[in-house]
Parts: C-alpha cells; structure tokens; sequence
C-alpha cells in the first residue's frame, strides 16, 4: 500500500480520495432519496441509509489518512538515520483519530437502531474528547509535512520551512496537486538508490 500511494499520479490520488467517493455518495443519496419521503421512511431505512453514508465517510477519511501513513513511513526511510523524527507520537495520534472515527460511526448507528436522545451520546462528542481528537490530526499532518519537508532537504527544518506543506495537506484536494510530484520524485529516488547499491 505504501508503495502504491508513494508512486500514484497525482490524478489517481484524486480519482481515488475524491471522485469516486463523490460519486458513491451520490448514489446513496438518490437511492434514500427515491425509497420514500423522508418522514415516511422505516426505522429500517434510516438505519441503513445512515449507516451507509457514515460507512462512505469513514472510508473516505481512511484513504486520506492511509496516504498521509504512507507518505510519513514511506518516505521516512529517505532521512538519514541522525536526524530521522521518531513515529512513536504520529503513530499513537494516528490511532487516536481513527478510534474516533469508529466510535463516531457505531454510535451513529446505535443512535438510529435503539433510537436513543442524543443526551446518551453526548460522551462521543464531549469536548475533551474533541479536543483530543483535533490535536491528533493536527499533529498528523504536521508531521507528514514536516517528514516530507526533511526528505527533500535532507536536515532538521522548523515550521516555517515547511508550513507551506502543512497548509496545503489540510486542503488535500489542492494539495495532492502540489505535492504528490514531489513526493513521487524523492521515492523515485529512494528507488534509483537502492538500485545502485545492487
């Protein structure tokens, strides 16, 4: 997987993280939409439409978030070993947010089967937990960017060397277009290298 998000074009990515899942959204949303008017519609029906829907965001966010993974392991191993950043807190905000992600979208679901008052739920949106939640993606993305950053330079960078990165991993569908030729070119030469060594 790491491989494939490494040498994808730029369109692939943007097929994949944004197009299609468009497209699929879509027709869940014409499909709930031609099964009744909405106050007619089934417990049964709320449940699978929801569920639908949640499921196709959660999927969504994991391919952005596979590529952000991708690109921080991947091209990790470009940075010499003296100055190569530790993943230990990329990887614990990384499972924080996709921990998240899962308890969001079960509890959406039992929300709509139990038909439970969101003062039940209100433990899934308490603002520590949010709070948590948003620092570990910052946190992700600060460290793609800065990963990304020091493979190219290959030295310590501060902030300001690659906030441009940082910003443009925030607003993915512009961002892929800027970034993902870069990142294509320093794991073409993570490959050339490793060639040459043979």
């Amino acid at each position: 997987m790491i491989k494939y998000y490494l040498k994808a074009s730029r369109w692939s990515l943007l097929s994949l993280l944004f197009v299609f899942p468009w497209f699929i959204y879509r027709l869940i949303f014409r499909t709930l939409m031609n099964w009744n008017v909405p106050e007619n519609l089934s417990q049964y029906e709320k449940v699978i439409g929801v569920f639908f829907i949640y499921l196709l965001f959660v999927l969504f966010l994991a391919a952005i978030s596979a590529w952000y993974w991708s690109v921080a392991i991947g091209l990790r191993k470009e940075i010499p070993e003296h100055i190569r950043p530790s993943t230990k807190i990329f990887k614990t905000a990384y499972i924080i947010f996709f921990s998240y992600l899962t308890l969001m979208l079960l509890s959406t679901f039992g929300f709509f089967v139990n038909d439970i008052t969101p003062g039940y739920i209100l433990f899934v949106s308490d603002i520590l937990i949010q709070l948590l939640v948003t620092a570990a993606y910052f946190y992700t993305i600060y460290f793609v960017a800065k990963t990304i950053k020091t493979a190219e330079r290959q030295e310590m960078v501060k902030f300001s060397a690659f906030a441009g990165e940082f910003f443009l991993l925030m607003i993915y569908i512009i961002g892929i277009g800027f970034l993902q030729p870069k990142i294509n070119k320093l794991a073409n030469q993570e490959q050339e290298g490793s060639l040459e060594e043979e």
